[in-house]
């Protein structure tokens, strides 16, 4: 294992998560890396923090939906991986994502109430649309306010009521050298960033479970775009910084 040691890889729902996922698998075999299910998190988090200290730190990497704290569990060095996606391409993938899949949580009521995008973003049936990103990295009472859906992170904090405060932890945390921040947009780059950092090889990948707009950004309605850059104002601005100061 190499300095950097254990990658616990930050999923943010919709920004290049099952991508990763191959490449770890690929990388470290699908036996060294610890996958926290999505549903029933917070039982997935309980059942790895009882896992004795040496199966935990046997682990090559760690991929979930969970917020920087993971650290604290595993012995020895650990490195987190956090790829962030423009708010505006997540939310409208998203949106198209449930509105094509019956199986997904949403999509009955997105259905039987005729929700358009901007009704989807108001409407506050899920955090996801309310500074997603801010509302994970930056959660006030970390790995331990995580509840048992995927996505509502934090429970604290109602839809709505994000905070420049959440903004400023998660800023800090993406600044931290130990964690690697990387853009969708730029995803290549990033993930010879990762290489370079955790020692990997030249492993290949295809990208996996893309969810991307059926229809370009250019052509949603500009009052559409104004209405999620309202709802995720703060993670635009984590965004915008990333870009500045994290993605070279």
């Amino acid at each position: 294992m190499t300095k950097a040691g254990t990658l616990i890889f930050l999923h943010l729902p919709k920004a290049a998560g099952a991508t990763v996922l191959q490449l770890l698998r690929r990388e470290y075999t699908k036996e060294a890396v610890h996958v926290l299910a999505p549903r029933g998190l917070a039982a997935a988090l309980a059942a790895f923090q009882g896992l004795p200290v040496d199966v935990r730190g046997g682990f090559r990497a760690v991929h979930g939906h969970m917020g920087f704290g993971l650290h604290t569990w595993i012995p020895g060095p650990s490195t987190y991986v956090v790829f962030l996606r423009h708010p505006v391409e997540r939310v409208v993938s998203e949106f198209y994502y449930i509105h094509r899949t019956p199986a997904h949580w949403l999509h009955p009521l997105m259905m039987r109430r005729k929700m358009s995008l901007a009704d989807y973003v108001r409407s506050g049936v899920t955090t996801a649309t309310d500074n997603q990103c801010v509302r994970l990295l930056g959660a006030p009472e970390g790995l331990t306010d995580i509840t048992d859906h995927p996505f509502s992170f934090p429970s604290g904090v109602p839809f709505g009521k994000c905070s420049r405060a959440m903004l400023e932890t998660a800023t800090r945390w993406c600044s931290s050298v130990r964690v690697v921040v990387g853009l969708t947009a730029s995803f290549d780059e990033a993930i010879q960033r990762i290489r370079q950092r955790f020692g990997w090889g030249m492993t290949g990948y295809t990208s996996q479970n893309v969810s991307a707009c059926p229809r370009p950004l250019a052509t949603i309605p500009k009052a559409d775009v104004a209405v999620i850059e309202q709802h995720n104002a703060l993670d635009l601005e984590l965004y915008q910084w990333a870009q500045k100061e994290i993605v070279v």
